[in-house]
């Protein structure tokens, strides 16, 4: 998967990584997979504005399955989706890093 995008084909990936941006997350934390993770996180998907945001809990299972429903193939940059094991690279990689 590329691990340094600058413009996502989806335009709440786009403004996800204008968040990340905007709050200063560390480098290792404005990859592809934070992107995507925060879009699951506050449960926006193409079409979905960003004001509609859930504060609810979703884990690292929900994290997963919300991006390969809404992002197929990783939002374009690879050819497969999130295998279920790739839940400890979200948990070890993005969220416990937040």
């Amino acid at each position: 998967m590329k691990r340094k995008v600058t413009h996502y084909e989806y335009d709440c990936l786009n403004q996800a990584l204008d968040i990340l941006l905007s709050i200063d997350m560390p480098p290792e934390l404005k990859n592809p997979r934070s992107v995507m993770a925060l879009t699951a996180l506050a449960e926006i998907y193409p079409g979905k504005k960003w004001r509609n945001a859930s504060e609810a809990y979703h884990g690292t299972h929900y994290i997963v399955d919300f991006i390969n429903t809404h992002f197929p193939n990783k939002a374009g940059l690879d050819s497969c989706p999130y295998a279920e094991n790739s839940r400890e690279t979200f948990r070890k990689s993005n969220i416990n890093n937040l």
